[in-house]
C-alpha cells in the first residue's frame, strides 16, 4: 500500500511539473509574438520615415545611404553602383566577391532603392511585412512612388535589428516602373 501511495504522489508530481513545463512554453510562446509584433511595426515605421527623409532632405541624401545599412550591405551595394564604371569591378567580379548576396535583383547600376539618378518626391506607399528570415531578419514588401515622376519601385527589404533602430540588411530590386512604361 505504501508503495502505491509513493507512485500516485511521484505520477502527481510528474504531471504537475509537466504541465508547468507546458505552460512556461505557452507563455514564452506568447510573449515572444508580441514582442516580434511590436518589433515588426517598429520595423515598417522605422523603413517609411527613413527611405521618405532619406530621399526628400538633403542632408540626409548627402550623408550618403551607409548610415542606414549594414556595413556588409553597403559595401555590397557600392560594389553593385559602380559596375562597369571607370574604377569599379564588372559583373563577373561582382558575382564572384559577392556569390552570396548577388542575384537578379541586386540592382546593378542602380542607385540605392531608387533606379536611375534623377528623382522628386519619394513616398513610401506600401510598407508590409512578409516573413522572419532565416537568419531572423524582418522581410518587408516596400513600394517606392516619385510623385514627381510618377516612377514606382517595388522593392523587398531585409531589415536586422540594430540597438532601438534598425539596419537594412539587403535589398531585393524587384521592379521599376517609370511613366513612359504606362
Amino acid at each position: 500500500m505504501q508503495n502505491y501511495f509513493r507512485f500516485i504522489v511521484l505520477i502527481s508530481f510528474v504531471c504537475a511539473f509537466l504541465s508547468c513545463d507546458n505552460n512556461a512554453q505557452s507563455t514564452f510562446s506568447k510573449t515572444q509574438h508580441a514582442n516580434d509584433s511590436v518589433t515588426i511595426q517598429a520595423g515598417e515605421k522605422w523603413l517609411k520615415e527613413n527611405i521618405e527623409n532619406f530621399f526628400n532632405h538633403d542632408d540626409q541624401f548627402a550623408k550618403g545611404f551607409a548610415f542606414l545599412c549594414t556595413k556588409p550591405y553597403t559595401e555590397f551595394k557600392t560594389d553593385a553602383i559602380n559596375v562597369d564604371l571607370d574604377g569599379g569591378m564588372t559583373e563577373a567580379e561582382l558575382k564572384s566577391k559577392w556569390g552570396r548576396r548577388y542575384s537578379q535583383y541586386a540592382g546593378i547600376g542602380d542607385g540605392f532603392m531608387i533606379a536611375g539618378t534623377d528623382f522628386g518626391k519619394i513616398e513610401v506607399t506600401k510598407c508590409e511585412f512578409k516573413n522572419i528570415t532565416e537568419m531572423g531578419y524582418f522581410l518587408y514588401d516596400v513600394l517606392l512612388v516619385d510623385k514627381t515622376y510618377n516612377s514606382k519601385f517595388t522593392r523587398q527589404v531585409v531589415l536586422v535589428k540594430n540597438g532601438d533602430a534598425f539596419l537594412i540588411d539587403d535589398v531585393l530590386e524587384i521592379e521599376n516602373k517609370f511613366e513612359q512604361e504606362k
